[in-house]
């Protein structure tokens, strides 16, 4: 009986290697983020080089054609604002898929352990029954000893299971603080992406309105605020 005992005590292990799967999961989510944030990078990068092409095109040509910019600015702005969303919803579906994951195993896991504890329990019981029926010396003998074991052993696993399971809910939730941080990084650096957007979009629409001998200036305003908002883009 004590061989099986120890046999499910072991068993128990299988629970908290769950931690592991947590790992894995941070892991998983730090290398989407840092995706996300460099695909964004290379797509605003090269949308600014397209943005500086045209503008050397024109200034060469003497004649400015501002609906097609206009337009081309619009359709890269939602484009990447699309593109970011449907990523942080890939993301974060992900996230929520893979720690539903996690708890439904675990808990799954620990169900067998429990109804296997239960029936050791009653197959200590019959056994000391029987036990009693053979010699009443011997039964009070094995029945103070299996008690004293059992309660022992017993106590020793649900403080163990206590304290690994508050390690499991801990790791969880430095992964949920971890989730949250970098998900934040993230909309304020889309919120600055979005600021350089707008300040270039009104450079551009206040172009429009000053005569040709004015265009001279607002190009170098124009081509400092994308050189800003390269810097911001970049590592």
């Amino acid at each position: 009986m004590d061989k099986e005992l120890m046999e499910l005590l072991d068993q128990k292990l299988f629970v908290f290697s769950k931690r592991d799967d947590v790992e894995k999961l941070r892991q998983e989510t730090s290398a989407n983020f840092r995706k996300l944030k460099e695909e964004n990078k290379e797509l605003i990068l090269g949308w600014i080089e397209g943005i500086k092409t045209e503008m050397e095109e024109l200034r060469r040509e003497g004649k400015v054609d501002f609906d097609p910019i206009r337009d081309n600015i619009k359709d890269e702005i939602r484009k990447l604002e699309l593109k970011i969303q449907s990523m942080l919803l890939q993301s974060i579906q992900s996230i929520e898929s893979s720690l539903q994951r996690i708890r439904e195993e675990a808990t799954s896991a620990a169900q067998p352990f429990q109804k296997e504890v239960g029936s050791t329990l009653q197959a200590m019981r019959e056994e000391t029954s029987a036990a009693i029926l053979r010699s009443g010396q011997e039964m009070a003998s094995n029945l103070r000893l299996i008690r004293e074991e059992g309660r022992t052993n017993l106590a020793q696993t649900r403080e163990e299971t206590k304290v690994d399971f508050n390690r499991l809910g801990e790791g969880v939730g430095n992964l949920s603080d971890q989730i949250r941080k970098t998900t934040e990084e993230i909309m304020a650096l889309n919120e600055k992406i979005k600021e350089g957007f707008n300040e270039v979009k009104e450079e551009l629409g206040s172009m429009i309105k000053f005569s040709y001998a004015d265009l001279e200036k607002r190009f170098g305003t124009l081509e400092a605020r994308v050189k800003a908002l390269e810097k911001l883009v970049l590592p």
